[in-house]
């Protein structure tokens, strides 16, 4: 992304953060690169404290002694976080409606909880980010689509971004 130029069209990259994996990459690959990007961490599965530990060990393991986590990425813990694959009903419609209005398919466990808290954060705090250009990164998590919690709110919706839902 950095020799496309990519990453010169955002100030800001936010992310679901449950291990600390990904803040400890994003946080090296920052600072090594030189980056101006202010990096957010949402938590989603866990709390700040345990993945600034995390990060923090994993920067000490890479020879990163001279930083903290705390100095490299703003750690974001939701009030409404009910923890690990923990999730309401406007929860779950909320993800739906991602889908809906974005094409972008959004999980109950990490993803949609992060850009439901994002979307929070953008518009409650927008002085917590360093400009209005931020990349959300989409991580994955699509297995927890597979619970089958979602299929009453899909044939709720029965249209979801143009792509008829079929019955059993």
């Amino acid at each position: 992304m950095i020799s496309q130029g990519i990453l010169e069209n955002f100030d800001d990259i936010a992310f679901a953060c449950g291990s600390g994996a990904t803040a400890a990459g994003l946080a090296v690959g920052n600072y090594l690169n030189g980056s101006k990007l202010k990096i957010h961490a949402l938590f989603v599965g866990s709390d700040a404290e345990f993945c600034k530990a995390a990060v923090n060990q994993m920067l000490h393991d890479v020879g990163l002694t001279d930083v903290r986590s705390e100095d490299m990425v703003d750690m974001i813990e939701s009030p409404e976080n009910q923890g690990y694959g923990v999730y309401t009903q406007e929860d779950l419609d909320y993800f739906i409606q991602v889908g809906i209005d974005t094409g972008v398919i959004v999980d109950p466990t990490y993803t949609g909880k992060a850009v439901k808290f994002l979307v929070q954060e953008m518009n409650n705090h927008p002085d917590r980010f360093k400009g209005r250009r931020v990349l959300f990164l989409h991580t994955g998590g699509v297995f927890g689509l597979y619970d089958g919690k979602m299929d009453n709110v899909l044939k709720e919706h029965e249209m979801t971004n143009r792509v008829k839902i079929l019955y059993d």
